[in-house]
């Protein structure tokens, strides 16, 4: 019989030889299992070809979009006679190892998949709303630059037209004198640019076509200058530089001498008797509309409707300065006119703008005086003495509110009249001072210089009346004295 310790020895022999036979049948088993899945793998190694070629494509994602993806478990290493497996992914962990699906069991290769879909999902979506802001914000940025580009557009073409309108008219440009050489055989063009390099025009291209433009519709212009200096100011519009220096072909020249005193009609008439040829409608649109570029025709704001009404008066009546002047026989009514106004402006000097507010008037007032002192006076001496009345008579309005000048009457009838008959004073005019108080609507003649002092400087007196009469004036302080003074002067005639 064997002893305890032996029996205990066999039993421990048995069940570590029953064990190792276990663990060798295991291993069989499981031998023969991976037998079968390698056959089984290496027969559809050829479907998985194409698929293996995408899935190595994701070996090139770079390091930091590898992080952000799910790994698939690692079970073990790939091992010589695995090579021809298919491939999961790489992890990029310095050394680089590839890891196979082989290598996973069925449950995380599936869940490796299922997570791998959701992360391109997620991806694809994070695009699309990329893709839509983006489209969004450019739709958004290109209507703003769409707008701003249409907006910078209008406002450039707008200031262009603006200033180019501004050149052509001679609005806002200064009136200093400049003198100007045009050479010999110069073209517009050459023209054009000499009065752009001395600050005449502003718009050199603008001068040239214009200019191009009338010598089309003028037949007197035939595109030739007169070699020579000139005298132009900024302050001239396109027109009047053409006319001034500008060859024409059989244009006549008249040389006449407005007399002061002269109203637009008998301005317009006597130009007409000495061989200009007006054009009535013309010359009165002129007067009264065209913007001519001087401060006292810019002053001339809130006028009597009477004035811009030609049937009574013309908004330029009492500026067409008197003097001599060399027109075109086919000169245009704003040329003609604006030899005038230019004449008036250099006359009138900035002191006697200073002394009309001085004095409480306008410069239009101070003009319609002068007319009326014009009209009235027998000769220059009495011009400041013939203002004084008509001065005082405005300073004591409430006693003397009617200037009771004859000549306005005359105006107002617009034909001159011998004698005047009391029936004559109650004419129902605007201009009559007899009916209307204080100053008419306006001028009642184109004064002269004398005349314009008298209105600004008028005599230090007493009187409120006066009658002329064969030369001479009489004036007086009170109502009875004139009486006195008017028979006397019907007694002499």
């Amino acid at each position: 019989m064997k002893r305890n310790e032996d029996i205990g020895m066999d039993d421990k022999n048995n069940k570590e030889t029953q064990n190792k036979d276990n663990d060798d049948l295991e291993l069989d088993l499981m031998l023969d299992v991976i037998h079968k899945e390698l056959k089984a793998k290496k027969e559809a190694a050829k479907k998985v070809e194409n698929e293996k070629t995408e899935l190595q494509k994701q070996n090139s994602v770079t390091a930091e979009n590898e992080k952000t993806r799910v790994s698939a478990p690692i079970v073990k290493p790939a091992t010589e006679m695995q090579r021809t497996r298919t491939p999961g992914i790489t992890r990029p962990t310095g050394k680089e190892k590839v890891v196979y699906f082989d290598d996973i069991d069925e449950e995380a290769k599936k869940k490796y998949l299922e997570a791998k879909k959701a992360e391109e999902e997620f991806k694809k979506s994070q695009r699309s709303v990329r893709t839509f802001l983006g489209l969004k914000f450019n739709s958004v940025a290109k209507l703003v630059l769409y707008i701003g580009f249409v907006a910078l557009s209008v406002f450039l073409l707008s200031t262009t037209i603006i200033n180019v309108s501004n050149d052509v008219f001679a609005f806002v440009k200064s009136d200093k004198e400049i003198t100007v050489y045009i050479p010999k055989n110069a073209t517009t063009q050459d023209v054009a640019k000499l009065l752009k390099k001395n600050k005449v025009v502003n718009f050199e291209k603008a001068y040239e076509l214009y200019t191009k433009y009338r010598i089309s519709k003028r037949s007197y212009l035939n595109g030739k200058y007169i070699v020579g200096n000139h005298k132009v100011k900024p302050s001239m519009n396109y027109d009047m530089l053409i006319e001034e220096l500008s060859q024409s072909q059989q244009r006549g020249v008249v040389r006449i001498t407005i007399p002061e005193g002269l109203s637009v009609n008998e301005i317009v008439a006597h130009l007409t008797e000495n061989g200009v040829k007006i054009n009535k409608e013309e010359f009165n649109e002129a007067l009264q509309s065209y913007a001519f570029d001087y401060r006292f025709v810019k002053e001339l704001s809130n006028l009597s409707t009477y004035r811009t009404d030609s049937n009574y008066s013309y908004r330029l009546e009492g500026y067409l300065f008197p003097d001599t002047y060399d027109f075109y026989t086919d000169e245009s009514a704003v040329s003609i006119i604006n030899k005038m106004l230019g004449n008036f402006n250099s006359k009138f000097e900035e002191k006697y703008y200073d002394r009309a507010k001085e004095l409480g008037l306008t410069v239009d007032q101070v003009i319609t005086l002068a007319s009326m002192i014009e009209e009235e006076a027998g000769n220059v001496s009495e011009f400041q003495t013939v203002s004084s009345v008509f001065r005082n008579r405005l300073n004591n309005s409430k006693t003397y509110p009617y200037m009771e000048s004859d000549a306005t009457i005359q105006y107002a009838f617009g034909k001159h009249k011998s004698v005047l008959t009391s029936e004559d004073t109650k004419y129902d005019h605007p201009y009559n001072t007899y009916l209307y108080k204080g100053l008419p609507p306006g001028p009642i003649s184109n004064p002269g210089i004398e005349a314009i002092i008298a209105a600004l400087y008028p005599a230090d007196t007493n009187y409120y009346y006066f009658v002329s009469g064969e030369g001479k004036t009489v004036f007086s302080k009170t109502y009875a004295e004139h009486q006195k003074a008017v028979a006397e002067m019907a007694d002499n005639k």
